[in-house]
C-alpha cells in the first residue's frame, strides 16, 4: 500500500513545474505548480501505463509486433478525451 501511495506522489511531484518570482524586498521565491494540460497528460500517461499491463509489458517497444496494431487500436478506442486535439 505504501508504495502505491509513493508512486502517485512521484507522479504528482513529476507533473510539477517551477516557477520562480521576486518578491517585493528582492527575495527569491520559488512555486510549484501543476498546469491543466499537465493533469491531461499525467491521466492519459496512466491510462496508458494501464493499457501496456493489460498486455503483460512495461512498455510498448515489448509487445509482439503481430499485437501492437490491436493494442494502440485499444488505447485509441479507449481513451476519450474532451477534444480531438487531447
Amino acid at each position: 500500500m505504501g508504495n502505491i501511495v509513493i508512486d502517485k506522489i512521484d507522479n504528482f511531484l513529476g507533473n510539477m513545474e517551477e516557477k520562480y518570482q521576486k518578491n517585493k524586498s528582492g527575495k527569491e521565491l520559488k512555486f510549484l505548480y501543476v498546469t491543466e494540460e499537465d493533469e491531461k497528460s499525467s491521466a492519459y500517461k496512466e491510462y496508458f501505463k494501464k493499457m501496456l499491463k493489460k498486455y503483460g509489458v512495461d512498455e510498448p517497444d515489448k509487445i509482439p509486433d503481430k499485437d501492437k496494431k490491436k493494442f494502440y487500436d485499444e488505447v485509441d478506442k479507449g481513451w476519450k478525451a474532451k477534444k480531438e486535439t487531447d
